[in-house]
């Protein structure tokens, strides 16, 4: 009874955080939906400045990551106010993966997948 009532525990804690992931992930959502809307919005052919500035700058962050340079991107994003609508840490696992593949090191790669 005693490890039904620990793997029960468990299984509540491991619902807690899948439900708190995927809340966040829900809200980032909206937050990106949402700056879609405001920049297409509007009709015609007409985009915003600030919705083409950040466009620019959520290219130049593209950039940055995918070429390692994560936390400088991670400034500019928090700069710009567009944390939300980039996925650093995405970028940021995967070059830790890719460092170690360059050492021989399958391991987090696998643990990833």
């Amino acid at each position: 009874l005693a490890e039904w009532e620990a793997a029960l525990v468990a299984l509540q804690a491991e619902h807690a955080a899948t439900v708190k992931a995927e809340s966040r992930f829900g809200q980032l959502l909206a937050k990106r939906l949402q700056h879609l809307a405001y920049g297409y919005g509007h009709g015609g052919d007409e985009v915003p400045t600030t919705f083409q500035r950040a466009r620019v700058n959520r290219l130049m962050i593209s950039h940055l990551l995918l070429n390692g340079f994560v936390e400088s991107a991670r400034q500019l994003a928090k700069v710009e106010g567009l944390e939300d609508l980039v996925d650093a840490d995405v970028f940021e696992e995967l070059h830790k993966i890719g460092d170690e593949l360059v050492r021989h090191n399958v391991e987090p790669a696998l643990a990833w997948a």
